[in-house]
Parts: C-alpha cells; structure tokens; sequence
C-alpha cells in the first residue's frame, strides 16, 4: 500500500557537481532519504530535495537560489 505525504518539505542542496565530492554527495543524501523511508514508510512528510550545482561558487549558487526563490533543478 502506499502511504500519500500529507506535507512535502523542499530542501535546497547546493554541491558543486563536477567535484568528486558534490557527485559522491549527491548520491549519498539521495540513498540516506530514499533509506530512511523504505525504513519509515508510515511517515505522512516527505523530503523532496531540490539540487543546484554550485559551478565551484557556493556562495553565489546560494546567494542566486535565496535572491530568486529557485527550486529547480538545474
């Protein structure tokens, strides 16, 4: 049976995704929440996580995201 989320909370993750670091990040984080809710299933909120690639700028990615509201995935 599947259980439909009651609340879906968007998550911004910004990770620089030509980086060895953001692409094992990336990965990382999605099996994390797709594990905690294969474990969870009765939980009625869902993550749904948004990823912007930094291009090796955080802090402009993060500033762009905030400036626009951007929840695309890019």
């Amino acid at each position: 049976m599947v259980i439909m989320a009651k609340e879906i909370i968007p998550v911004g993750v910004v990770l620089d995704l030509n980086s060895t670091v953001g692409g094992i990040a990336e990965s990382c984080i999605s099996m994390a929440v797709s594990d905690f809710y294969a474990v969870n299933a009765d939980f009625k909120t869902r993550l749904a996580l948004f990823t912007r690639d930094s291009s090796r700028d955080v802090v402009a990615a993060t500033t762009s995201v905030l400036a626009n509201g951007d929840r695309s995935t890019d």
